[in-house]
């Protein structure tokens, strides 16, 4: 039993090892292809691919995705000589120590370069346009809380904030109007989900104001999506249904200047009896509320 034992820890140590690699430079020589369409096709290529993608500043790209419970974010520098990808240490949550990053982080980042390349051979050139993207914010935090069983697939929560300006202070007496944008890829259920979480728990706080608020809190879903089998199979909890959902929320004044913007990723299990008597909508914005109040109050909030 002892051998067992020493074996099977001496392997868990083994994994725990190999899965941590030292970041990866990609990068990638393009010929005939102007700065301008290789930015196009950069762009077009990660949204296409589920990243995120923003500018740094001329020349200077960064994308980051939602990876399981983990944010993986990228730096991206081009010009028109080529391009090159590397991992941003500063942001990612999936740092291994001594420098060295999870194995997901270096494959996802080579799964992107990979899709780059086969763009740039399909449209040869480059792509002509692009929709627009926004500056980058630079963030204070980037940070995961995670819950669940050990032998479950666990639910958790990222967040990260960052200043639209100057940092501030606000009033502890501050109130906040809640304005949920329209897409009409989101369902109906999840939208309105989402306003009454985040009024009730602003008011639980003495925060929120119908008409005439101190400031805006505009919520913008990012990405939404959900894994279910079979109501059988959720019922007994062997699924491994759920739900996952991405939101900005952007503070401003009275008067649209923005303050801050706090990113939101979570993830909750839908399978089981809790997953039933738990409505995933429910659960999904009650998570996201949480988190949004959790960094106002760390940030903004006496």
């Amino acid at each position: 039993m002892k051998k067992v034992a020493l074996s099977l820890a001496f392997i868990a140590v083994l994994a725990g090892c190999t899965s941590a690699r030292a970041p990866q430079l990609f990068h990638t020589t393009t010929q005939g292809v102007d700065a301008g369409k290789l930015k196009n096709t950069i762009v077009n290529t990660a949204i296409n691919n589920n990243w995120n993608i923003c500018e740094v500043a001329p020349g200077q790209l960064r994308a980051d995705l939602t990876h399981k419970k983990w944010k993986i974010f990228a730096d991206i520098d081009y010009s028109s000589r080529g391009y090159s990808i590397k991992p941003n240490l500063l942001y990612t949550n999936l740092i291994e120590g001594n420098g060295k990053v999870h194995r997901a982080v270096n494959n996802r980042i080579n799964e992107l370069d990979q899709n780059i390349k086969n763009r740039l051979r399909y449209a040869k050139g480059g792509d002509n346009s692009s929709p627009s993207i926004d500056r980058c914010p630079r963030y204070e935090s980037v940070r995961t809380a995670e819950e669940g069983l050990i032998f479950q697939a666990k639910r958790y929560t990222t967040r990260a904030f960052a200043w639209a300006a100057s940092p501030i202070r606000l009033k502890s007496n501050s109130k906040f109007s809640v304005h949920i944008r329209y897409d009409p890829s989101v369902p109906s259920q999840l939208k309105d989900s989402m306003y009454r979480r985040m009024t009730e728990y602003l008011s639980d706080y003495s925060l929120y104001a119908n008409r005439n608020a101190d400031y805006q809190l505009n919520i913008e879903f990012i990405n939404t999506y959900e894994h279910s089998r079979t109501s059988v199979l959720d019922f007994l909890g062997l699924a491994d249904s759920h739900r996952q959902l991405q939101v900005q929320a952007k503070i401003a004044d009275r008067f649209s200047r923005p303050i801050c913007i706090i990113d939101v990723s979570t993830r909750v299990d839908t399978s089981g009896v809790s997953g039933l008597v738990n409505k995933s909508t429910t659960k999904t914005t009650a998570a996201i509320a949480t988190a949004i109040l959790d960094s106002m109050h760390e940030y903004l909030l006496p």
